[in-house]
């Protein structure tokens, strides 16, 4: 199966554009949203930012400080 037909099959599309309407109306949302475009700048699939964005969703409603602040260590207590 292509990438092409697993962009139809789970619509990675419209599921991207749904975290970003979310993300940009959250606190540090904006900072989230530069992330997703340099990671599309680095070649990262849209399936694969898809699911760095539903990810960044959660990590941002549990992160108590500004995500430039934020230590290694510190996402690993939200992640475990």
């Amino acid at each position: 199966m292509d990438a092409g037909k697993n962009d139809d099959l789970y619509n990675y599309p419209r599921r991207l554009e749904k975290n970003k309407q979310a993300l940009a109306k959250m606190r540090n949302g904006q900072v989230a949203l530069a992330f997703l475009d340099h990671l599309f700048v680095l070649g990262l699939s849209q399936a694969r930012v898809s699911k760095y964005s539903a990810h960044l969703r959660t990590i941002l409603r549990l992160i108590n400080l500004p995500p430039k602040d934020a230590t290694k260590q510190d996402i690993g207590k939200i992640v475990a």
